[in-house]
């Protein structure tokens, strides 16, 4: 079976596995490579040159490790500038019952829709199938006249996708996928409990933070912001007149979204050469106004989706940003929910990945390579609930490139 890359990109690392399908369904992950990021900003590409020099090496070293060589390349997108939908489709059934055939063809007519010049798509998710007006779970090998399909299409912005396009091709190798990074989110975090009951994942990167509103087998809404972890580090360096890197140290080591009653001293070296004395609590009120900022801006999103916290199993923050001390309490205390801090939970068949990639600032690569299992394990063939974009399968069918 053929090996294949799994990247994900993003402003602070890029993280590269091969991978290649297991026999029983799973993924054998061959090896894993992890470098500083260039030339990303807010989860687009700010310097083509520096961002193709650093996947290719990535990806090359990774492939030494694992003594193979690979063409095709899984990568994430970020949601910043990314749009959700739904669309029907509906075909008439030519046989005695539905087949693959007829299922993608239904799906294709949903996405005969106008969308605007500067968008593209990236993922089709069937979420609902109806057989002469009643609804099914899994229609291929049923009796039925007329198939309705509805789905959720995933737009982007054209020249996010085609930079990316331009940059892995100019890298040497071929774009299989594009996976969003709320999508990978969900494939690795989201069980049927959450899905059932409805969660709000999110994800706090470097630069940007993605939200995902889960309930049963749709995404109900995608946020995202351009505020990540990195700006706490920037405000602490403007507040303290210190460096990033002597601002990400103190982040790490002492910055908590709570006040102390026993404060903690702390020694800050300045930029001028000097040295200055501060409180834990003063870190606190540096670091609070950016936590407020970004919650209050989800907060206004979630009312105005009408997403009801209190009727679902509560929010789940991820990815490196979701560390932060305090965190967890802060968000608890602003939303009045439930909060939880996870890493990739599904994790079943992924075979040889180290117990590391646990870590919540691992859950979008996790989830890109789970949904490289699902696409290369169905090759094509139907599914409920959420899938990968069927791009491939409506090339093979249809003999076209279809969506992004």
């Amino acid at each position: 079976m053929s090996s294949f890359a799994v990247v994900d990109l993003g402003t602070k690392k890029i993280v590269a596995a091969i991978a290649r399908p297991a026999k029983d369904g799973g993924l054998e992950i061959l090896a894993v490579q992890r470098e500083n990021s260039r030339g990303m900003g807010r989860g687009v590409i700010k310097n083509l040159r520096e961002v193709k020099h650093i996947l290719k090496s990535v990806i090359e070293i990774a492939e030494r490790d694992s003594d193979s060589v690979v063409e095709d390349v899984y990568i994430n997108l970020s949601g910043v500038n990314a749009d959700i939908f739904t669309a029907l489709g509906k075909t008439v059934v030519t046989g005695e019952t539905i087949t693959r055939k007829e299922i993608l063809r239904a799906i294709e007519t949903a996405k005969r829709i106008t969308i605007p010049q500067h968008r593209e798509i990236i993922h089709v998710i069937p979420t609902r199938y109806i057989v002469d007006d009643q609804e099914v779970e899994e229609p291929e090998g049923m009796f039925g006249t007329v198939l309705q399909v509805q789905v959720q299409i995933i737009t982007h912005l054209l020249t996010v996708v085609k930079n990316f396009e331009n940059c892995v091709e100019r890298a040497g190798f071929y774009l299989k996928e594009f996976v969003l990074n709320q999508v990978a989110d969900i494939y690795s975090l989201v069980n049927d409990e959450d899905r059932e009951l409805g969660v709000m994942i999110v994800d706090i990167g470097a630069e940007t933070t993605d939200v995902a509103l889960v309930l049963q087998n749709e995404i109900h809404k995608i946020f995202s912001y351009e505020i990540g972890g990195k700006d706490f580090t920037n405000d602490i360096a403007i507040g303290l007149n210190t460096s990033m890197k002597e601002a990400e140290r103190i982040k790490v080591k002492y910055a908590r979204l709570f006040s102390d009653t026993e404060e903690e001293v702390i020694k800050v070296p300045l930029m001028d050469g000097g040295e200055r004395n501060i409180t834990s609590n003063e870190l606190y009120s540096i670091i609070f106004p950016r936590a407020e900022q970004l919650f209050t801006w989800i907060q206004e999103d979630i009312e105005r989706a009408g997403w009801e916290l209190k009727a679902t199993s509560g929010i789940m923050l991820t990815g490196g940003g979701s560390l932060l001390s305090g965190l967890k309490k802060f968000a608890s205390s602003f939303f009045n929910t439930m909060v939880r801090i996870s890493g990739p939970r599904n994790t079943s068949r992924l075979l040889n990945l180290d117990d590391e990639f646990t870590s919540p600032e691992y859950s979008t690569f996790v989830g890109i390579l789970k949904y490289a299992q699902e696409r290369e394990q169905f090759d094509g063939k139907s599914s409920s609930g959420f899938l990968p974009s069927i791009k491939n399968a409506l090339k093979n069918i249809f003999g076209k490139k279809s969506g992004g």
